[in-house]
Formats: structure tokens, sequence, C-alpha cells
């Protein structure tokens, strides 16, 4: 961060945890704060509000109307960006093409070939997005993403099992996480040593 924006925090009005106070505007509060940053901080806030625009464009894609203002982009904007991908980041625009070209089977297109399109499309944008997270410049989102996916994948596996549903299919991880989560029987799925909120 530029600056550690003190006059920022001391400014914000209290808000009760509770979804239904009145006057809670979660959007407007993401834009009184982007107008107080340094260009490089509020850029680090976009970068943590694009979560909503994978949710968003996820929806796009699958055909549903829930769209999330809190996404960067409007939902105009995505729905340009299913046609013509031309927005940061590139990965988006990347899973987008590659798909759209399995559709269509153009040989002229440039595709990345990276880009796994035998798996699910929210899947595939899942996992690019936490890949990017985990390269970001800023530590707390690093970090925080890496908390996000783990717990979100944790909790998917959870709920499989429980539903008796496969679970390699609602993962969006690799490496030792995802083999434990996949292969090992136990009820904490033998991560009890190495996640200590396993348990909870």
């Amino acid at each position: 961060m530029a600056r550690n924006y003190y006059y920022l925090v001391a400014g914000l009005r209290d808000y009760s945890i509770d979804t239904d106070t009145k006057g809670f505007d979660a959007v407007g509060i993401r834009e009184e704060i982007a107008g107080e940053l340094a260009p490089g901080d509020r850029e680090l806030l976009r970068e943590f509000y694009l979560f909503y625009d994978i949710t968003n464009l996820i929806a796009l894609w699958n055909g549903k109307g829930n769209f999330n203002a809190l996404g960067n982009f409007s939902r105009e904007e995505l729905e340009a960006e299913l046609e013509q991908p031309v927005r940061p980041p590139a990965y988006l625009g990347d899973v987008v093409v590659a798909y759209k070209n399995k559709e269509k089977e153009d040989k002229s297109v440039t595709v990345d070939e990276t880009v796994d399109t035998d798996l699910d499309f929210g899947r595939n944008l899942w996992m690019r997005y936490y890949e990017a997270c985990a390269r970001s410049s800023n530590k707390f989102i690093r970090q925080w993403y890496a908390f996000d996916q783990e717990l979100r994948n944790i909790s998917a596996a959870y709920t499989a099992r429980n539903i008796g549903r496969e679970i390699e299919p609602e993962l969006v991880c690799s490496g030792d996480l995802f083999t434990a989560l996949t292969r090992n029987s136990a009820a904490d799925f033998g991560l009890k040593n190495d996640v200590d909120y396993v348990d909870a």
C-alpha cells in the first residue's frame, strides 16, 4: 500500500454486521473508499473485487440472471466480454476465447493451449483467478485468497461427501490439498495437522 489511510479508516461510519441495516450500501462504500486511494492501491482494490466479476461472468455464461453489483464491470461490459474479450485481466479473455472457439472450432483463432476446455467453464475461470491471486504483488491478496481457496475447497469436499456426490468436479485446487480431498477417506481428509480449523 502506498499509504496507511488513517484518516480514511477513522472517517468510516459504524456499521452493524447485519445485512438488513438500513443505509448500508456496499457498492457506495467501495466507491467512496476507492476515491480516496492512491492509484496503485485503487488497482489493488479492483483486483480484490475481481472475485465478483468471476461469479458474474460464470452466471452470464450459464444464462443465469443473477448479477452482483460489487464487481468491477457492469452486466453490459461482461456481456460484451463474452462476445469479444478486450478487458484485463488477460486470463479472463483467454478462458472465454478457448471455450467459444471450442464451440465454433475456428482454426484461425489463437487459443491459449493451457486452457483445458474439458473442464467446466466456471471451474476453469476460478482456477485461473486463484492462480493470478497467488501471483499478486500484494501480500494480503495472496494470503487472503490462498485461505479463501483452501476453505472453499474443503467446504465443497465436505458437502459433496455428505450428499454422495463425486468430490473432484467440485474442487478448484491442485497439489497436496487436491490429493487429500479426493483420496483421503478420513473424516478430516487427513488435514488435521496442516489446517488448524478443519475440525470446526
